[in-house]
């Protein structure tokens, strides 16, 4: 098979929708292989690389759409779709389409939540915040402790101060006297 009739073969491939890779495998040509031929021809072949550009199209959101309108969660109509749930919203928002209205985002978001805790969590978090409030109160009450002993800490700091000076300076005299004796 001469170069032309690779490129050719090739180019109808990408035609019928195949990325580069499945194309260059019908043809059973490696990426290498086919960067030479390019090259020796002087041709440029611009193909698709991935499978981005049938993932994310307007007819695959619109679909996304309805079904959230239905109630379903993103995360998982995007699992069904073969869809990332943060590429959908980047696709949304760099071609202005909204996803959500601010009512849908407000529902799913209490369903979402109300789902993640479940009946036996639900008693649990509302225990968690109890004792939050109980933690958050003796941590006032400790600073407000803290706060007292450091005052009384500041008032009684001043006055040995002097005191730890006087100390010191007998301190030195003894063993300066120490010093002697042994002399």
């Amino acid at each position: 098979m001469t170069n032309k009739q690779t490129i050719a073969k090739v180019k109808a491939a990408f035609k019928k929708g195949a990325m580069l890779r499945e194309a260059l495998a019908q043809v059973e040509v490696s990426d290498n292989k086919w960067r030479a031929i390019l090259r020796e021809e002087g041709v440029s072949v611009s193909a698709p690389r991935s499978n981005s550009a049938k993932t994310y199209t307007p007819e695959r959101v619109k679909e996304v759409q309805k079904r959230l309108k239905t109630g379903e969660y993103l995360k998982d109509v995007c699992e069904e779709l073969g869809m990332d749930p943060r590429n959908l919203a980047r696709y949304c928002r760099v071609n202005g389409i909204t996803l959500f209205s601010a009512k849908q985002k407000a529902d799913n978001y209490k369903k979402r939540g109300a789902a993640r805790l479940g009946s036996k969590n639900k008693k649990s978090s509302e225990t968690a915040k109890k004792v939050s409030k109980k933690v958050t109160k003796k941590a006032v009450a400790k600073k407000v402790v803290v706060k007292k002993k450091a005052v009384v800490k500041k008032a009684v700091a001043k006055k040995p101060v002097a005191k730890k000076t006087a100390t010191k300076k007998v301190a030195v005299k003894k063993k300066a006297t120490k010093k002697a004796k042994k002399k």
